[in-house]
């Protein structure tokens, strides 16, 4: 009589076992393409985030005294970086504007701006791409990566000071 409650019993378990199994359709396969994207997506926000502190640090030497910690610009003789109409569609004139500087009157915010910035010639493309990170995440309200080989290309266009004086 014991033999029947068991086989009973056994029969019960492996019927409870079962049940709980999913049908192979739906198992999870690992996307590959996700995993590494994933990654170089991770990759990118460390390297903005470490761009993002190095410009800071440089910001802070080459450009602040004009531009103010705050990017507010000086009253009437330096624009404004914060909130610029200017930065969002002139990537390039602000990376070789940096390097060789500006000359010639420049609208900002509906403002008109006519001092010569400066060119820092002794800033690599690197450290200008780290400036530029900096700039448009800080004062533009946005996490932005600006990296090197896209400023290698703007110095490639670049021909000297940006003078916006059209003549």
């Amino acid at each position: 009589m014991k033999r029947p409650l068991g086989i009973l019993c056994l029969a019960a378990l492996l019927a409870a076992c079962g049940s709980n199994q999913k049908p192979v359709d739906d198992v999870q396969v690992a996307d590959p393409a996700g995993a590494e994207n994933a990654a170089n997506a991770e990759r990118n926000k460390n390297r903005q985030r470490q761009y993002f502190v190095q410009g800071k640090n440089l910001y802070a030497t080459y450009c602040q005294n004009c531009h103010q910690p705050d990017g507010s610009g000086l009253g009437a003789l330096y624009p404004p970086l914060k909130d610029s109409d200017y930065l969002p569609n002139h990537q390039a004139e602000v990376a070789c504007g940096i390097k060789h500087g500006m000359m010639g009157p420049l609208m900002v915010n509906g403002t008109e701006y006519n001092q010569v910035m400066v060119g820092q010639t002794n800033l690599t493309n690197l450290e200008i791409a780290e400036i530029m990170t900096y700039v448009y995440t800080e004062f533009g309200d946005q996490e932005v990566l600006i990296d090197v080989k896209t400023v290698d290309k703007y110095m490639a266009d670049c021909t000297g000071m940006v003078n916006f004086n059209k003549e």
